[in-house]
């Protein structure tokens, strides 16, 4: 039986006007997103996240497929269709419109999973608010799979009220559902934790026609994906050896928060957020108590309750799994974090409700706005490497190697750097055979000594390039300190550079 509260009916009808009105809100919404991703992916130097991409699907699609489960130690599909897209050109620039495009068309979503969701929300604040978030236009300036996920996300909350909670269950909707979970499993194995929610969901409503259905569809669906349960394990295996992870549950709840907490309102690069993240949770408290008033027992709250579900789920896998997250893991459910706020003000009646919305998407605007000005201030990404190659191509002189740590950071470098000079990971570089991060630690000198023993030359002045930012990362020490205790020994600073988020350095070796 499905329930009248948290159902929206979609057996309403907005005036023609409204609907004119609303159409040009959602073009406006993408033409200033585009306004911004399209620029920044030509303006921002690729990272090194990017630099693995643009290798792995350099070579054709059956290259791509090799790299993303060996290498990349990922599901497939973004890599293989990458690949594909490449075809093309070869350029960065292509290779980023992909990220653009999907970032584009999830917004064209934002409207149609509202109708479904939560009809009795203005669109005009939650397309801006969405389309300007800070962490949907860094995916979407990302040569990486996270722009994907958003459009998965959002076509698979379409198709699954379509499918299931519809007034009237659609046959189709039902098959490209099925076919969106698959197509999802293969681009990010994550996306699991959305799909098991949608059968959470279903069980909570005590819709068991619509459950029969969703098993079905999810035993296909674990069928056509049993051919990545072989490397699955392999893949875990590495990524629990190489980083520390959540040691209970409340603490794997604690890190999902404050990602989550940073996608609906992006304040952690602002200074004192801490106080700021305060002030802003006590006025909402004392606003919902102003306005209890006004509370009605209709909220339309199927998207809280799936992302509380998918939430809840993602955190005992982080737990039980044994599995490190960074912000972007979260993008599989970014889409429903960010309609959550605006879906739980539905518990309100009109003019409260408007009132609310527009006061939750100005905070959100505001703070994204902000956010976005701060993180693109510099025009690049953190390495700023493209002006870290123009300064080494116009200073390095003949026979000077150039030293980078970590090793990774060596990737987008090369890809900008023009001269002839050699490019020196330490300690030692990217092999795209495998990937185990323990593997690229610098633990001793006697690895510094191996890698400029490859260099010919008596190397008496070379050039170091490191990154500024931390050298940790989930309690494993990259190996900063054992660098800079031997060139501290060994060499002394001639030049000094600094650039965005790294800093180059010609040195000489002391004397003996």
């Amino acid at each position: 039986m499905k329930s009248g509260r948290v159902i929206p009916t979609r057996e309403w009808v907005r005036p023609v006007h409204a609907a004119g009105r609303s159409d040009r809100l959602i073009l406006i919404a993408v033409v200033v997103q585009l306004a911004l991703t399209i620029p920044l992916s030509f303006i921002l130097n690729i990272n090194q996240e990017d630099a693995y991409t643009l290798h792995s699907t350099a070579y054709g699609a059956a290259y791509a497929l090799h790299e993303a489960i060996f290498f990349e130690q990922n599901a497939p599909l973004y890599f293989v269709a990458m690949a594909l897209w490449r075809v093309l050109g070869q350029s960065h620039m292509v290779a980023s419109l992909f990220s653009v495009i999907c970032a584009a068309i999830t917004v064209l979503m934002v409207p149609r999973l509202m109708d479904r969701y939560m009809p009795g929300v203005r669109r005009s604040w939650v397309l801006f608010a969405f389309a300007l978030n800070p962490f949907v236009i860094a995916m979407a300036v990302e040569i990486r799979l996270y722009a994907l996920l958003m459009l998965l996300s959002a076509l698979l909350l379409i198709t699954f009220f379509d499918a299931f909670l519809a007034q009237r269950p659609s046959r189709r909707a039902l098959a490209v559902y099925g076919a969106l979970c698959a197509a999802s499993l293969y681009t990010e194995y994550y996306m699991l934790f959305l799909i098991l929610a949608q059968g959470v969901l279903l069980c909570g409503l005590r819709y068991w026609e619509g459950l029969r259905r969703y098993v079905i569809t999810q035993v296909l669906v674990a069928l056509a994906f049993l051919p990545m349960m072989i490397v699955i394990p392999w893949q875990m295996a590495n990524f629990r050896g190489s980083f520390t992870y959540p040691n209970s549950l409340l603490a794997s709840i604690k890190i999902l928060a404050e990602i989550f907490l940073q996608y609906i309102l992006p304040l952690t690069i602002v200074p004192h957020h801490k106080e700021l993240y305060a002030g802003i949770a006590i006025s909402a408290i004392v606003g919902a108590y102003l306005l209890r008033r006004y509370r009605t027992d209709s909220g339309q709250l199927l998207i809280p309750a799936l992302f509380a579900a998918a939430f809840f789920i993602f955190a005992v896998a982080v737990y039980v799994g044994k599995m490190h997250v960074l912000y972007r893991h979260g993008a599989l459910l970014l889409v429903p974090a960010l309609l959550t706020p605006f879906a739980l003000l539905t518990c309100f009646r009109e003019p409260a409700r408007t009132r609310a919305v527009r006061a939750v998407g100005l905070t959100i605007l505001a703070a994204s706005v902000l956010t976005l000005f701060l993180s693109y201030r510099h025009g690049a990404k953190p390495g700023d490497w493209r002006r870290v190659a123009a300064y080494l191509d116009r200073h390095v002189k003949q026979g000077q190697p150039i030293l980078v740590f970590e090793p990774w950071e060596a990737l987008p470098l090369d890809y900008y750097y023009r001269g002839s000079n050699e490019i020196v990971a330490i300690p030692r570089p990217i092999d795209f055979k495998g990937y185990d991060v323990d593997d690229l630690v610098l633990r001793n000198d006697a690895q510094i000594v191996a890698a400029l023993a490859r260099v010919p030359g008596d190397r008496r002045t070379l050039w170091l390039v490191t990154m500024t930012t931390s050298c940790q990362e989930w309690h494993l020490d990259y190996g900063c300190g054992v660098l800079e205790s031997y060139v501290s020994r060994h060499y002394r600073t001639l030049e000094r550079q600094p650039f965005y988020g790294s800093e180059v350095r010609l040195l000489v070796r002391r004397s003996s």
